[in-house]
């Protein structure tokens, strides 16, 4: 090679992060857990989203519990989610860090997404 050895690895890293066809997805700032309740069947799951996602993101790996996801409308606290923004955007607080400090467990204090179903007749 007509570098020396330390750069050629060097070299070969940068080329793979500048070539978007090795990209497998985007970095986070941070994850969190909701809960997303399913207000017609009482099914509830916790999944993990990234802070930066908007919901539209979260309801598309939402499909893998239920097909019909997208003929249910999102509310939390009773409001209806902006699909195009994030939780954040919506009002959903991210309070991780001040449970951390008030040693409470995070589990028990998961913001809890309800989903109501539209019944718009949708097939999955």
């Amino acid at each position: 090679p007509s570098l020396p050895q330390y750069l050629l690895g060097e070299r070969l890293r940068y080329t793979l992060v500048e070539d978007e066809s090795y990209c497998i997805g985007h970095l986070s700032i941070k994850t969190r857990q909701i809960r997303i309740i399913n207000t017609l069947t009482s099914q509830e799951h916790t999944i993990e989203v990234c802070s930066d996602e908007t919901l539209e993101e979260i309801l598309n790996r939402f499909y893998k519990y239920n097909k019909h996801a997208g003929s249910y409308t999102w509310k939390y606290n009773g409001k209806n989610l902006d699909m195009t923004k994030t939780l954040e955007q919506n009002g959903v607080k991210d309070e991780d860090e001040e449970f951390y400090e008030l040693n409470f467990d995070e589990e028990d204090w998961l913001p809890a997404i309800h989903i109501y179903f539209n019944d718009d007749l949708t097939e999955a």
